[in-house]
């Protein structure tokens, strides 16, 4: 399956590139994280999603 694609600045496309397998996995598993803790604050405290 397609997701389609993203333009990024330069300069984040050079530091993307430039991450090893393993750094770019973290900040990957970082990023999940975050996401998850937002969503149950979010629930916790009934913040609507268009706030974001």
């Amino acid at each position: 399956m397609s997701w389609g694609t993203v333009e990024l600045e330069p300069e984040v496309r050079d530091w993307l590139e430039a991450l090893s397998a393993a750094l770019f996995a973290r900040t990957q598993e970082i990023a999940r994280a975050r996401r998850a803790y937002r969503r149950c604050v979010e629930r916790a405290h009934g913040v609507p999603t268009e706030e974001e």
